[in-house]
């Protein structure tokens, strides 16, 4: 099962557990443990017949979802009853958006710095194809769109810490 297909897979999972009888719905207010004799019985049964053959999965593959599920729900639902807990969360959850925002609005500034000086990297990099106004606009479209951000780590990744690492660039990670 690819990402993509997992990703649609756990949202026709979501899908099936908001329709179904209000007694089929995942008790985050229990753990997993006193609830998957339920899971196992009656939610996992029901969500089956409701998937038919509409996609190929495996009994493990649902399991994980709705565990997945479950434990994201009960970790919201439980700093939703310390009122403290609730505060510092949506003060987090403020600041991150702040900081993406932020982010977003300097690398703005920045590529608008570079059309501005006709900078090099952004002249050299532009393909012979795309007229100035398009270029612009696709990086504009780059910059400010996040899906084309891919949060993979890449291969080359691990490579290349570790030759900082053996060039003394980059300090060796201590596990104590």
């Amino acid at each position: 099962m690819t990402k993509r297909q997992f990703k649609s897979f756990k949202d026709e999972i979501v899908q099936i557990l908001s329709c179904l009888d209000p007694s089929l719905s995942l008790d985050h207010k229990k753990k997993w443990s006193e609830i998957s004799d339920n899971v196992l019985k009656k939610i996992i049964p029901a969500i089956n017949n409701a998937l038919r053959n509409k996609m190929t999965y495996t009994l493990t593959k649902l399991k994980f979802v709705l565990q997945q599920l479950h434990r994201h729900r009960r970790d919201n639902w439980k700093i939703s009853q310390d009122s403290n807990k609730s505060k510092l969360d949506k003060k987090r959850k403020g600041v991150n958006t702040r900081r993406s925002d932020v982010k977003k609005r300097e690398k703005n500034a920045g590529i608008i710095y570079m059309y501005n000086t006709n900078d090099d990297v952004l002249i050299s990099s532009k393909p012979q194809s795309l007229s100035d106004s398009t270029y612009k606009r696709d990086i504009k479209e780059i910059i400010s769109n996040g899906s084309y951000h891919s949060d993979e780590v890449s291969e080359t990744d691990d490579e290349k810490a570790q030759e900082e690492i053996d060039q003394h660039i980059r300090p060796k990670i201590r596990l104590y």
